[in-house]
């Protein structure tokens, strides 16, 4: 994009489970990632760690604080009690994920919603820290705790150069439709949004599920995350298409190129209210990389 601010302003929104943030492993390698802005004078670079608690041992809760002070995050928020499911709305049956499988009737999804409410939250942080130095942030990137990269963001100069109006996605599932290529899928696992889109974005899920999304997609819908309108991914690109008149000039997402070279960290059972997990048995890398191609394609 043509971007004639000599100062680039980005906020990294991290959500997902606590623990994986407490390994020094996991340290290192997120700040080896963004190194390339960190270290960049002409860049605002600030870290908002919103962190699914409700599954940490009592023990283990300072890790978290120490782990912040390592990363240099601008913000810590522990979410030890985030509701599973969202009020119910009159009228209508509230489907639980365990339902989906077992074909009960029901009204509204609600799948997806503890993560999108740290997501939101986050928003919140976000539109804080904008009014505390008084400026925007020209570009927000989501990710997920369990991202482990295996690769620097390129320098501040290329982010730069980010069209605007487009949605980077970590991966994008496209699909034809009349001879056009069109986006039938994006991920949850990464994506750099610029600021006009982030809000679309981050609270547009938790909100629809608020507000009901159909357990069954209407007509305009049909063709959204053909096969898996019940996946929590799927609460993303309908966020954005359901706003897409609101968003500055035509939608368009794309893949992320350098996501190609991330993997996804799995760890051992995770147990309420015990040492579990990341912290007991250690992060695998459940898949390496990402092979899909960089795609532009209209959402």
């Amino acid at each position: 994009r043509n971007n004639k601010q000599t100062r680039m302003r980005l906020a990294v929104c991290l959500s997902g489970y606590a623990d994986v943030i407490a390994l020094p492993a996991y340290q290192r390698h997120l700040l080896a990632a963004f190194m390339p802005l960190r270290s960049d004078a002409s860049v605002t670079f600030e870290l908002l760690l919103h962190l699914d608690g409700t599954l940490l041992h009592e023990s283990e809760k300072h890790l978290l604080l120490k782990a912040s002070q390592t990363l240099d995050a601008a913000e810590l928020k522990v979410y030890n009690s985030t509701p599973t499911r969202p009020n119910p709305v009159p009228g209508r049956v509230m489907c639980r994920p365990d339902q989906l499988s077992k074909k009960v009737a029901c009204d509204c999804l609600t799948v997806g919603y503890i993560q999108n409410v740290k997501l939101r939250g986050c928003l919140a942080s976000i539109k804080a820290r904008e009014a505390a130095m008084s400026a925007p942030f020209d570009l927000v990137v989501r990710m997920r705790s369990d991202i482990e990269f295996g690769f620097s963001v390129p320098a501040a100069a290329q982010w730069a150069r980010l069209r605007e109006g487009i949605v980077w996605a970590g991966m994008v599932e496209p699909r034809s439709l009349l001879g056009l290529e069109e986006v039938g899928l994006i991920d949850d696992q990464f994506a750099v949004l610029p600021r006009a889109i982030a809000a679309a974005y981050l609270s547009g899920p938790a909100d629809d599920i608020e507000a009901c999304v159909p357990a069954q997609p209407n007509r305009t819908e049909q063709g959204w995350c053909p096969g898996r309108w019940h996946w929590a991914e799927c609460r993303f690109l309908r966020a954005l298409r359901q706003r897409a008149l609101s968003l500055p000039g035509p939608l368009l997402v794309a893949q992320f190129p350098a996501l190609r070279n991330a993997s996804m960290l799995t760890c051992g059972e995770r147990r309420r209210g015990s040492a579990a997990g990341c912290l007991t048995t250690g992060a695998r890398r459940r898949s390496e990389g990402n092979t899909m191609r960089l795609r532009h394609v209209r959402a």
